[in-house]
């Protein structure tokens, strides 16, 4: 899992090939516009000024835009969104619950 820490600068070019390389690993989708978005994410990564988990953010983005590659990839991924997103109701359920 590619993490990057994020600073106030550019990304590289071997950033924007590795997260290129990632969205074309996982989705029908020609260099071109895969590059474009590696480079459009990672610009959107340096500006929140935190850590973020890049391949994440890619397959929420791209994943309803883009035929997945692997049957098996996709299903993975909504398997982890949906326990995350149980975790948050569970969290916020406890919280209301609490007076």
């Amino acid at each position: 899992m590619l993490i990057l820490t994020v600073m106030e600068r550019k990304p590289s070019e071997s950033e924007i090939r590795s997260a290129s390389q990632m969205i074309l690993n996982l989705f029908v989708i020609t260099e071109k516009e895969a590059t474009a978005h590696a480079e459009g994410l990672l610009n959107l990564a340096y500006g929140w000024g935190k850590p973020m988990e890049l391949e994440k953010k890619i397959k929420r983005r791209l994943g309803t835009e883009y035929k997945w590659r692997s049957d098996y990839s996709k299903k993975e991924f909504e398997r982890e969104e949906k326990a995350s997103f149980a975790g948050y109701e569970s969290y916020i359920q406890n919280k209301k619950r609490k007076p």
